[in-house]
């Protein structure tokens, strides 16, 4: 199944640049049924949801268009317009939000602009201004900052601007 070859011939072949290995070219172009089935389905594909685990620490800005845990920490904008942002129990996020949804499980502090809603959920925290359709603080939950209550078509309005 497998070609054997020794050590030294792979390491020579692939770090030399006159040896015109491509690859992609290697590839096989068959496409089996299995994979054209899987293409043709009537339903969408269904997105993940990315995962920011406790052992990484972020500093920048993120994009996404898939939904979005946060069980690490981030430091910098988050923006996920038509997702789900949740910061979990272990979670901490330092900057702007923009989402449809957030669910606070840890702490968050900036402000926080949510198309849909903002939990905060018992033994969370968020510091900062909140301005969304619909705020959920529960009992045990801390929140510092102003609410901003605004109507959803209202929200939209105003990103579109």
């Amino acid at each position: 199944m497998w070609n054997k070859r020794p050590e030294e011939e792979l390491t020579k072949r692939f770090e030399s640049p006159e040896a015109g290995i491509n690859p992609i070219a290697e590839m096989p172009n068959e496409v089996t049924s299995e994979s054209t089935t899987m293409l043709t389905t009537a339903e969408p594909p269904r997105r993940g949801t990315a995962v920011i685990g406790k052992g990484v620490k972020i500093v920048g800005e993120i994009y996404t268009s898939e939904d979005l845990l946060i069980e690490g920490f981030v430091q910098g904008k988050v923006e996920a317009l038509y997702q789900k942002v949740t910061v979990g129990h272990s979670g901490t996020l330092h900057g702007d939000v923009q989402v449809r949804e957030l669910d606070v499980q840890g702490t968050v502090q900036g402000n926080v602009e949510a198309g849909d809603r903002v939990d905060v959920r018992k033994d969370a925290t968020l510091i900062g201004d909140a301005k969304a359709a619909r705020i959920v603080l529960e009992d045990g939950g801390y929140f510092k900052g102003s609410i901003d209550i605004v109507k959803p078509d209202t929200a939209s309005k105003q990103r579109a601007a």
